[in-house]
């Protein structure tokens, strides 16, 4: 298992233990580089998405981070935090969506 198939994993987890909706695909068209491999989460329920890319500058292949974009949450325009914690921020965002539904 790669540190993505890693990091997917620990994520993924999370959410199905806390019935949080995603999708997870691995993706080689929406890198800068055609080697690239890259996972990302999506949500229907939201705009935001979570990455791990193996060639990029900051989350490559031995990064232990993730990269968060387009939750409220980024304001400089990414945040970097560790699977759980990103899975946790993630998961709470949801509850606070769906409580306010």
């Amino acid at each position: 298992m790669n540190n993505n198939e890693y990091k997917s994993k620990i994520m993924s987890n999370y959410f199905d233990a806390h019935d949080v909706p995603y999708n997870c695909a691995v993706r080689s068209d929406i890198s800068i580089d055609e080697r690239a491999e890259q996972v990302q989460f999506t949500f229907d329920w939201c705009g935001g998405d979570v990455i791990m890319d193996t060639l990029s500058v900051f989350n490559c292949e031995e990064d232990r981070l993730v990269e968060s974009y387009m939750f409220p949450w980024d304001e400089d325009d990414i945040t970097r935090d560790y699977p759980e914690e990103m899975a946790k921020r993630i998961t709470q965002y949801y509850n606070e969506i769906r409580e306010g539904a």
